[in-house]
This record gives structure tokens, C-alpha cells and sequence, in this order.
């Protein structure tokens, strides 16, 4: 059986609905859905629309199917850019794989009830996706809020001004002082929580974007010598040019955070694009450059990255440098997305529960699997949740708690 005219879609989507179908007539209609060169998102919001005016067909499966809708409506602001891959090779947008799991559930509705995939426990505390927050930490020990602080001057460390612009990003204004004497040099630790990322323009005008549990302390005034900073968990890079008498003065990264002499990593650069991924619950750290060239140090082995190049060092102390990186893959945190290329489940909910600001428990018998595709990072936690669940997995969300069930 195929179909030829939208007349024959129609049908079939009254007859799913009304629940009138055989399984042969269900089994095209789910096809169709699937298909990627036919575009029935529009179609499908238009006959749902009719469905729930007309008020036909199962009350229940009228329910799920209006969720549906709700949830692609709450991420038209950042639409899902890529199509999520599934292992029957769907090539659906998220609303149409929501909407097939509803259908795929009314076929087997009359053999037994499905358990619904993903659980709510009835407790008043929802996790919600993050957002601009940051701690910042000056030097005399003082903490400043910066999701709640007003824009402007929020303080003033040995001769620099710390700005809060209208964008929310933070901003050092030096005042002309020339002093090189490191005593007078005040330094400042600007921190994101779980379910927080910021942004930080560097006294130099170096530019970092830091992600979720992620720090960085840096001076409030570079000297002519060198420009150094430290970070734990995600950060990028856009490094500014600075010259001086003596020629340019270096960039340079000391990752901290990592536990073991093998996993020391120092990054020295002049100008240049680039990300670290170096949380202390990874078992890889990687350093990826986009643009220019740096120089890794490990140990006391020196490495030079070329763009498109990232170096990965192991928990093991294991090093090596891969070539061809996907820098869609690298920045999707930064432009607002979950990005999976196989990647395995445990990866995935860490990047998730940094992001939602919740904990895993993985319950006996979860298979180790892998995931493709991209996520919105303003999604709400039970939309990516239904969206996993495609991999036959159910969850429970318990407060900040995440079960993952097999």
C-alpha cells in the first residue's frame, strides 16, 4: 500500500485516530511520517487541529497527541536544526517522533498497557534547562551574583573596572596604570554552577564563553610578559592579539582540575580560536583548535596543533592528536545545542545533568548505547527525555533526581 495524494494521508490519519485502522493501514501511515523528502509537519499540525476542533477519537490519545504539538510549539524559538537519528533510521523532525511514539502506543494499546516512558514523581521540583549564571569570586574573597546583579560597575580591582554589560557579559576597564610589580596584580574566579554557562571579555579582550561547572581565574591586568589564566571544565577561546616592546605576549591555559601528573595539560597561544573540554568526570580531556595555532604541553612533551585538530588526553595519561575534528560538534554547547555523534548513554547524561542540574542513577541492566543528533539546550528536560526514550529506555524524574530504567 502507498500513498498518492494527501486525500489518502488524510484518511489515514482520521482512521489512526478514530483507531479504526488495520495494522497493515497503520504500519504505512507510520512510514509515511518517516519519510524525510516529505514534509508533513505542516500537514500534521493542520489534521491534529481538526482532530482536536471535531473532538474525534480517543480522549487519551487525544492527550498525547495535543502534548505533542505543545512541546514543538515551546522550541520554535531555537527549532531543532538536525534530525535526530534513530536505529530504524527515522529521518522525522522531533514533533513527527512524538507523534509516532503516541501511534506506535495506540497499535499496542489493545494487547496491554504501555508504561509511559518517561515518569514525573507528583514532588512540586522540576529541573529546567540553564541559563547566564555565574559567580564571580574578586580577590579580596568577595562573591557577586551575576544572574541577579544590576548592569554596570560592580566593583574596582587594583585599578581595573569590573563591568556588567547590557548583554550580561563581564567587562575589565583598566584606568591607565603601567605598574608591573605582580604584588599589585589582583586576580578574579569567575565560576558557573550546574545549569549555568557566561560569558567573559578579558582584560586584554580576549573573549571566553565558559559552559555549565566550569571556572576560570585570570588576572584583572595582564603584564607585558605573558597572559595567563586557568580553567576547570569547558571553555572557549577567542584570544585577542597582544604585542609589546618585545614582540607578541603568549596566551596561555593551564588546565586545572584534572587529577595525576599525566593529566597536566598547558596551552600557549598568539591568536587563535579554540575549546578545552576538561571535566574531572570525562574520561578524556580534549583541546580543539578552530583557528590559528597552538602549542600543547604534556608533561614534558611540547605538541603543535593545526586548525581542525584536536588533542585528547586519557585518564590513563594516553595522548593522542585526531585530525578532521566536526567543529559543529565542538561549539554546539556554545550555539545552543546538545550535539551526539555516537555517542555513548553515560556521555549523554552527564551533559545533561550538568545542564539541568540533576543526578544520574542508573538502575541494573541499562545497555551501553549510542546516540546521534542534536538537541535543543532550551528543550525542558521531559522533551529530552522522550526523545531518548526512543532508544527503548524509561526514565524517572524524581526531584533532581534522574532513574534511568532499562
Amino acid at each position: 500500500m502507498s500513498l498518492s495524494m494527501m486525500k489518502d494521508f488524510e484518511q489515514l490519519f482520521d482512521g489512526w485516530v478514530a483507531g479504526t485502522l488495520t495494522k497493515e493501514e497503520a504500519v504505512v501511515f507510520l512510514e509515511e511520517l518517516g519519510r524525510s523528502e516529505n514534509d508533513f509537519s505542516g500537514k500534521t499540525d493542520q489534521l491534529l487541529q481538526d482532530v482536536f476542533i471535531s473532538s474525534k477519537g480517543n480522549d487519551v490519545l487525544r492527550e498525547r497527541l495535543f502534548r505533542s504539538i505543545s512541546e514543538r510549539k515551546a522550541l520554535q524559538e531555537k527549532p531543532v536544526r538536525r534530525l535526530w537519528k534513530f536505529p530504524l533510521k527515522w529521518a522525522a523532525a522531533a514533533v513527527l517522533i512524538l507523534v509516532a511514539g503516541a501511534a506506535a502506543w495506540w497499535l499496542n494499546a489493545g494487547k496491554e498497557k504501555e508504561k509511559d516512558p518517561v515518569v514525573l514523581v507528583d514532588n512540586n521540583i522540576r529541573p529546567v534547562p540553564g541559563g547566564d549564571k555565574a559567580i564571580l569570586t574578586l580577590s579580596n574573597g568577595e562573591k557577586i551574583l551575576l544572574d541577579s546583579s544590576v548592569t554596570g560597575q560592580l566593583a574596582e580591582q587594583q585599578g581595573a573596572l569590573v563591568i556588567k554589560a547590557g548583554d550580561g557579559q563581564i567587562i575589565y576597564q583598566t584606568q591607565g596604570q603601567k605598574e608591573s610589580t605582580a604584588a599589585k596584580i589582583a586576580w578574579n574566579t569567575l565560576s558557573t554552577p550546574r545549569g549555568g554557562q557566561y560569558r567573559l571579555n578579558l582584560p586584554d579582550g580576549t573573549q571566553v564563553w565558559l559552559n555549565a561547572a566550569s571556572s576560570i581565574t585570570y588576572p584583572t591586568r595582564f603584564t607585558e610578559k605573558e597572559r595567563t589564566v586557568s580553567i576547570t571544565g569547558e571553555a572557549y577561546f577567542e584570544v585577542a592579539k597582544q604585542s609589546s616592546a618585545n614582540g607578541k605576549t603568549p596566551f596561555r591555559v593551564k588546565v586545572a582540575g584534572l587529577t595525576g601528573k599525566e593529566k597536566e595539560m598547558d596551552i600557549t597561544v598568539l591568536g587563535t580560536h579554540f575549546n578545552v573540554n576538561a571535566y574531572a568526570d570525562e574520561p578524556v580531556a580534549r583541546a580543539t583548535l578552530l583557528e590559528g595555532s597552538i602549542k600543547l604541553k604534556k608533561g614534558e612533551e611540547q605538541f603543535l596543533l593545526h586548525p581542525g585538530q584536536q588533542a585528547q588526553l586519557e585518564n590513563d595519561g594516553a595522548f593522542r592528536i585526531s585530525a578532521d575534528i566536526n567543529a559543529e560538534e565542538v561549539l554546539a554547547w556554545k550555539n545552543g545545542f546538545f550535539y551526539f555523534h555516537r555517542t555513548g548513554l553515560q556521555t549523554v547524561m552527564r551533559q545533561i545533568a550538568r545542564w539541568y542540574d540533576v543526578e544520574i542513577v542508573y538502575q541494573a541492566g541499562v545497555p551501553d548505547m549510542k546516540f546521534g543528533g542534536e538537541i535543543p539546550r532550551n528543550a525542558n528536560l521531559e522533551q529530552v527525555l522522550r526523545i531518548l526514550q526512543e532508544s527503548k529506555l524509561r526514565f524517572m524524574v524524581d526531584g533532581k533526581k534522574i532513574i534511568v530504567i532499562p
